[in-house]
This record gives C-alpha cells, sequence and structure tokens, in this order.
C-alpha cells in the first residue's frame, strides 16, 4: 500500500474534495495542516514596509505598512498562531495487516 501522504505534493493546494478512505482524510488534514504551518512561518519573513491589505470589519480592503511597533505586533500574532497550532493532535500510522499473535496472561481455567 502507498504512503498517502506522499500522493499530495507539498506545494499543491488542497481543495475540497470528496474523501474516499481514512487514510486521505488523515493525509489530507496532514498537508493543510503542514501548509498552513509553512505560510505562516513565511509570514514571519516579511521584510519591514511590507504593504498588507486587509478587509475591515464591514468587508472595505484596507492598507497597513508593516513597520516599527505595528511589524512588531504582525510578527507577534503569527508567532502566537504558530505556537497554538505548531503540533497537530493527530498522526499518521498505517495500520496492521494482521493481528499480533502476543502472548496472553490468561490462564485457562482448570490448570
Amino acid at each position: 500500500m502507498s504512503d498517502p501522504l506522499t500522493e499530495f505534493d507539498k506545494n499543491e493546494e488542497i481543495q475540497q474534495a470528496t474523501i474516499k478512505s481514512m487514510d486521505e482524510l488523515v493525509a489530507r488534514i496532514i498537508m493543510w495542516h503542514t501548509n498552513g504551518m509553512a505560510q505562516a512561518e513565511h509570514m514571519l519573513t516579511i521584510p519591514e514596509g511590507t504593504e498588507a491589505e486587509y478587509p475591515n470589519h464591514k468587508g472595505k480592503p484596507i492598507t497597513i505598512k508593516l513597520t516599527g511597533k505595528v511589524l512588531q505586533a504582525f510578527r507577534f500574532g503569527i508567532m502566537t498562531g504558530i505556537d497554538a497550532f505548531m503540533k497537530l493532535p493527530i498522526a499518521y500510522v498505517e495500520e496492521d495487516k494482521e493481528p499480533a499473535n502476543e502472548p496472553t496472561t490468561d490462564t485457562p481455567k482448570g490448570e
């Protein structure tokens, strides 16, 4: 069986899709998380003076110039997000195909 994690290019943007197996679901979640963390880490390298456009509370775009304290606050927010979501609480582990033949400690009755 192929590893579902290798089926997705790391640079591929994962879109909403119909999931056909639990392995595919887990692989897609892990790749989504990996891509999101890479994007967040990239945001930390944005140079001073960069202009960022964000929608305000009414959806109207506003431009913010990332300098000085604004840049520090921007980076602090990104670092806080990375810290909160760095470790994904799941991991992909391929299941054993055959049950393990482990010894039991149960003694049959009458022995």
